[in-house]
């Protein structure tokens, strides 16, 4: 499915992924998430009103494009 025709349930509060992938917390994920228009997280970011939501598999490939 192409990022233009998202379902709903791809995307994920910041809050959320830290919960499913301990990996990622939560401060890290919000810094991410403030720098996203620098780092291209901004691809995978949803703005509504003040909420952010991550299209998590997007976010899935930017953490794989970032892999050392």
């Amino acid at each position: 499915m192409s990022e233009n025709t998202s379902s709903l349930t791809e995307f994920a509060l910041p809050e959320q992924i830290a919960e499913q992938y301990p990996q990622f917390p939560e401060p890290r994920l919000r810094w991410w998430l403030r720098e996203r228009k620098r780092n291209g997280l901004d691809q995978h970011v949803r703005k509504l009103g003040k909420q952010l939501y991550v299209h998590v598999p997007g976010f899935t490939r930017w953490v794989d494009s970032h892999a050392a």
